[in-house]
């Protein structure tokens, strides 16, 4: 700045200087740059009197050693059960710049929180020069997860933010309430069915189909009244109006428009009993319970002997 009078004043007043770094009045660049890549900027300096100048300069920042990893998860949010997404670990510096040359360890292993559902866990990330290693997963079980990634020594270490899995399409139908041992013309307790996908994942978007019950092998039918076919509500499907009269062994068959088929677990439908250590006489007669309600028909018996 040239035909001004007393102390010069310096101003960065177009462009953008790298993160953490910020100019003073004096013309001194200061602190420590944490994002690597090239910035442009203009100062200005100016004088008394009206007198100023300005230029333009660019300044490239380039990343530090490794220091750490950074992992995440590539590919459709949510992730479909089954479907296989990629995993991508990158080197970087201690601010979190991508390395331009690496050298730390030759791979890490991949983990999955919280373990047990299925898939490609744990899974070995071969990590090559360049810094930026990938492989490719896929989670069986529906549920939110992290997934962390470690080196051998466990000296660097991270993890993903939360990866949420879902169903994936309906592929199966699967009992989910079974049907247990019964007495003779007593509702069966409520059974349930669910739509599932191919790793038994309940399809919980399906509200659109009904599924219908049959006798897989057994006497009889069910009794005439019982409800044998029931809507599917978020992938499920109840059954809370079954009953069974002939006595004997039992199992059930579910269908879904003529696509998907399940087998029950064998039950068994028992006949009228009288219930252990149920008598209780008295001079006026005796009490006896049954094992299920029945119609009686009022008779005086003979007395004994007659």
């Amino acid at each position: 700045a040239t035909g001004g009078t007393g102390r010069l004043s310096y101003n960065q007043n177009a462009g953008a200087l790298p993160p953490g770094l910020s100019f003073n009045d004096t013309g001194l660049l200061l602190g420590t740059p944490t994002t690597a890549g090239t910035y442009h900027f203009t100062v200005t300096a100016a004088a008394g009197a009206g007198a100023s100048a300005s230029h333009d300069y660019s300044i490239t920042i380039a990343a530090g050693p490794f220091s750490k990893y950074q992992v995440m998860a590539v590919g459709p949010d949510p992730v479909q059960a089954g479907s296989s997404f990629l995993i991508a670990v990158q080197a970087t510096d201690q601010f979190g710049n991508p390395v331009s040359s690496y050298a730390g360890p030759s791979s890490v292993t991949a983990s999955i929180n919280p373990g047990g559902a299925a898939g490609s866990f744990p899974a070995t990330v071969p990590m090559p020069p360049t810094g930026l290693g990938f492989v490719l997963a896929d989670v069986q079980q529906v549920g939110t997860y992290t997934i962390s990634i470690t080196d051998s020594s466990h000296t660097y270490m991270a993890t993903t933010s939360a990866v949420t899995v879902v169903p994936g399409a309906a592929a199966k139908l699967g009992f989910g309430g079974q049907p247990v041992t019964t007495p003779t013309g007593v509702k069966l307790p409520a059974v349930t069915v669910l739509v599932q996908d191919a790793f038994g994942n309940v399809v919980t978007g399906d509200n659109s189909d009904s599924i219908t019950l049959s006798i897989d092998s057994g006497p009889g039918p069910f009794k005439s009244g019982s409800t044998i076919t029931a809507p599917v509500v978020n992938g499920t499907a109840t059954f809370s109006n079954l009953t069974l009269i002939d006595p004997g062994s039992y199992t059930l068959n579910a269908i879904i428009a003529s696509r998907f088929i399940d087998a029950s677990n064998s039950f068994t439908v028992t006949p009228l009993q009288v219930v252990p250590g149920s008598f209780a006489g008295s001079p006026d007669g005796f009490t006896v319970t049954f094992n299920a309600p029945f119609l009686v028909n009022s008779v005086t018996p003979a007395q004994f002997g007659d």
